[in-house]
C-alpha cells in the first residue's frame, strides 16, 4: 500500500508537535522542532512491512492546510494517518475532515483511550487507533467500515534520549532487520544532494554520544553517500565511531573494504545482479554483516529468492498492489460533492524556504485566505519539486521569495507569471555604495529580467534600479510578520536596550560609537522561539541597519509585535513608520539622552509601541502584504 503518515499543519497559536513529545507547545529545544517520534518508528514499521510510507512532519516544514490538501490530491496514496492530540483537536478538525474526503484516513488518537469512541462522528474517517501504533494501524488497514482499534498501552518513550530534528539531522528510533531494539542516531551522509565531509560525521557522532548517552547504534540512511567521493572516509568514520552502524545503500558503485565493519546493511537491488555483485554479497554475508534485501520490479524472483538462502538475507517483498477499496460512489461525501460543485480556484506557488520562522508559509495561508489554491515549492529540501512549476499555466501565478537556489534557467520555461519579491539590500547609486550591496546587485541583475513582475521591500534603491533600465519594478511592499509567531508573551522585561541580528562592519562600528557615548547595549544573536523570547524581554529594541546605506528592516516590525518600542538608525523615506509616532529615530549625539529618556517614561514608551502594533497588525501582515503586491501588477495584455 501507498501511506502517508503525517504530523499534519498545527494552526494553533504556537508551534506545536502532536506525537513524540507529551502535548502541542514550544519546543523543548531552543530552535527545533521535536520529530514526531512514534509516526517515524510507524513509518519504519510498514516500510519493512512491503509498503511505500512516506511521512511529513508539517509542522517541521512549515507547510499549510492548503499545501498539505495539496499534497493529498495530487499524490495516489491508498491511506493516510494523521496524527491528532485532545490540545490540538478542535483546530484539527476542519483539516482531519477535509483531508478524510480525498482519502481514506486513519486517525492517531494519543488522547484518554475512552474518547476514541466519540471521534467516529468525524465523516469519512476509516479508523481510529490509539495506543501503540506499531500494532494499532497495521491491524486498522484493512477495515472497510469505521472501526476503533485499541493497540496495547504505549511504551515509555520518556526513558529514551529527546528526539528532535534540527533540518540537517534526524534523531529517533528506527528499527532496522537484524539490529537490536534503542536508540539510535540516524546520520544523513549527504545533505542537499552533496556528500557531507567524513570529519563533520565524526563530529556530528561524537556530539550526539555526549548529548545522548544511551544512543545504541548509527544507521547511515543517505543513498547518495555510496557514490560520494570520500565513501571510504565515511565507512572508516563509522567503523571507529564506537558503536554498531548499519546503512541503506544501492547495490552500485565500488565498496571500500571496510564496509564488513558494518553490523547491518539494507541494500536497493537495481535489477539482476551481476557474478561480480553476487560475491561482493558474499563476502559481506561472510564477514557477519546482516542483510537485508530491497527488490526492484527488475529484480529476478529467482534470483532473489536463492540469494536470500544462499546468504542467509531477509528478502522483502516487492510492494503489494494498491487495495481495492469500495467504489468511489459507494463511499463520496458531502464534502466530496462540495468541492466537486466549488467552481476552480486559481493558483498561487510560493517558491522559497518553507520553515515556520520564515514568510512562504505566511503567504500560503494569505494567498488560501484569498481564495487560491496555494502551492508550496521549498528548492532547499524539495529540489525536485521545482520542476512542477514547468506544468504550470498562463493563469497561473508563482511569487518566488528571493529566488535564492532556484535554477535561473528554468525561468524561461515557465509559462505562469512570475513575480520576484526582493527582500535583500541593494546599491543607492552606482559608484560608492557598500560593497555587499554590489554583489547583491550582480545576483539581482543576473535573474530579474527573467521575472514578469519585481517587487521590492523598501524603497531605497527604486531610483537607482528605474534609472539602470529595470523596466518590469512595480513598486515597494514592506516585508511581513507572523501574528502567531511574534506576538507579546506577557514576559518581564528585564533587558533596558537590545541589538538581535548579525554582525557588520557597520553595525560593530554603531555599537563601539553607542558605548564610548556611555550606551549600555545588550548584544546577542538567537534564532526561532528564542529570538521572540528575547524580543519579549526588552524595553528598547536598537534597530541598526547591516551597511552605512539606509533601509527599513523587518525588525522594526518583529519587535513591535513582540511588545518592544525601537529605536532606530534613520529609515527610507518616504517614512513607514513615523518617528515619537510609531518607533523613534536616533544619532550618536543624541543616543545616551533618547535611551534615558524613553527608559524612565513608561507610559509615553508603551503608548509609542501600541501605536506601533496598531499599524503593522493593520498594514504588515502576510496578508496585507499579498493584497498589495497582487494590487501593484500590471493587468495582462
Amino acid at each position: 500500500m501507498r501511506l502517508l503518515i503525517a504530523n499534519p499543519p498545527w494552526t494553533g497559536p504556537t508551534a506545536g508537535q502532536r506525537l513524540g513529545c507529551d502535548r502541542p507547545g514550544p519546543p523543548a529545544v531552543a530552535g527545533a522542532v521535536p520529530w514526531p517520534d512514534e509516526l517515524a518508528c510507524l513509518a519504519a514499521n510498514l516500510r519493512q512491512a512491503g509498503h511505500e510510507a512516506a511521512l511529513v512532519d508539517a509542522i517541521a516544514t512549515g507547510e499549510s492546510a492548503a499545501g498539505f490538501h495539496q499534497r493529498l490530491t495530487e499524490r495516489p496514496y491508498d491511506a493516510v494517518v494523521l496524527a491528532t492530540h485532545p490540545a490540538s483537536l478542535e483546530a484539527d478538525l476542519p483539516l482531519l475532515e477535509r483531508s478524510a474526503a480525498l482519502r481514506p484516513t486513519l486517525l492517531a488518537w494519543c488522547g484518554p483511550p475512552d474518547q476514541a469512541g466519540a471521534l467516529t462522528a468525524l465523516e469519512g474517517l476509516r479508523a481510529v487507533v490509539t495506543g501503540d501504533l506499531l500494532t494499532a494501524v497495521p491491524s486498522a488497514l484493512p477495515a472497510r467500515e469505521l472501526v476503533v482499534v485499541d493497540g496495547p498501552p504505549l511504551a515509555d518513550l520518556a526513558a529514551l534520549p529527546l528526539p528532535y530534528r534540527d533540518y540537517t539531522v534526524h534523531r529517533y528510533r528506527y528499527p532496522l532487520a537484524g539490529q537490536p531494539p534503542g536508540p539510535q542516531l540516524l546520520l544523513r551522509a549527504a545533505y542537499r544532494g552533496r556528500p557531507r565531509p567524513a570529519a563533520a560525521l565524526a563530529a556530528e557522532i561524537a556530539f550526539c554520544r555526549r548529548q545522548y548517552p544511551r544512543l545504541t547504534q548509527v544507521v547511515l540512511t543517505d543513498p547518495l553517500a555510496n557514490g560520494g567521493t570520500d565513501f571510504a572516509a565515511v565507512v572508516e568514520v563509522l567503523a571507529a565511531c564506537g558503536l554498531p552502524w548499519s546503512a541503506r545503500l544501492a547495490l552500485t558503485g565500488a565498496w571500500p573494504a571496510t564496509l564488513t565493519t558494518a553490523a547491518a546493511l539494507e541494500l536497493s537491488l537495481p535489477g539482476e545482479l551481476a557474478h561480480e555483485a553476487v560475491e561482493r554479497l558474499q563476502g559481506l554475508a561472510e564477514a557477519g554483516v546482516s542483510l537485508t534485501l530491497q527488490p526492484s520490479a527488475a529484480t529476478p524472483a529467482g534470483q532473489l529468492a536463492a540469494l536470500a538462502s544462499h546468504l542467509g538475507a531477509v528478502a522483502r517483498p516487492p510492494l503489494p498492489p494498491p487495495p481495492t477499496w469500495p467504489a468511489a460512489a459507494d463511499r463520496v461525501t458531502r464534502r466530496q460533492v462540495a468541492l466537486a460543485a466549488a467552481p476552480a480556484r486559481p493558483k498561487l506557488y510560493v517558491v522559497g524556504q518553507h520553515l515556520p520562522v520564515y514568510m512562504p508559509p505566511w503567504l500560503c495561508a494569505a494567498a488560501d485566505e484569498l481564495g487560491y489554491r496555494s502551492v508550496a515549492i521549498d528548492p532547499f529540501e524539495e529540489p525536485r519539486d521545482v520542476k512542477r512549476l514547468l506544468a504550470t499555466s498562463a493563469d497561473d501565478m508563482i511569487l518566488f521569495d528571493r529566488g535564492h537556489a532556484f535554477p535561473v534557467e528554468l525561468l524561461p520555461r515557465i509559462a505562469g507569471r512570475k513575480v520576484l519579491y526582493y527582500p535583500d539590500i541593494l546599491p543607492q547609486r552606482a559608484h560608492g555604495a557598500p560593497s555587499l550591496t554590489y554583489a547583491k546587485y550582480r545576483e539581482f541583475v543576473a535573474a530579474a529580467p527573467l521575472f514578469d513582475d519585481v517587487v521590492l521591500h523598501d524603497g531605497h534603491a527604486l531610483e537607482f534600479l528605474l534609472a539602470a533600465g529595470h523596466r518590469n519594478l512595480r513598486g515597494v511592499v514592506m516585508l511581513p510578520y507572523d501574528p502567531s509567531r511574534h506576538r507579546d508573551l506577557g514576559l518581564p522585561r528585564d533587558i533596558d536596550l537590545l541589538f538581535i541580528g548579525m554582525m557588520s562592519p557597520h553595525r560593530e562600528a554603531c555599537l563601539a560609537r553607542l558605548e564610548q557615548a556611555g550606551v549600555a547595549v545588550t548584544v546577542c544573536q538567537v534564532w526561532g522561539d528564542e529570538f521572540v523570547r528575547t524580543l519579549n524581554r526588552a524595553k528598547l529594541v536598537l534597530n541598526l541597519h547591516s551597511t552605512e546605506q539606509v533601509n527599513t528592516e523587518l525588525r522594526i516590525v518583529e519587535a513591535l509585535a513582540c511588545g518592544a518600542m525601537v529605536l532606530s538608525e534613520p529609515t527610507t523615506r518616504p517614512w513607514v513608520f513615523q518617528p515619537g509616532e510609531h518607533l523613534d529615530h536616533f544619532t550618536f549625539e543624541d543616543a545616551a539622552a533618547k535611551v534615558a529618556w524613553w527608559l524612565s517614561h513608561d507610559a509615553e514608551r508603551q503608548a509609542v509601541v501600541a501605536r506601533g502594533r496598531e499599524l503593522i497588525a493593520r498594514e504588515h501582515t502576510a496578508l496585507r502584504c499579498l493584497q498589495k503586491i497582487l494590487a501593484l501588477l500590471p493587468e495582462k495584455p
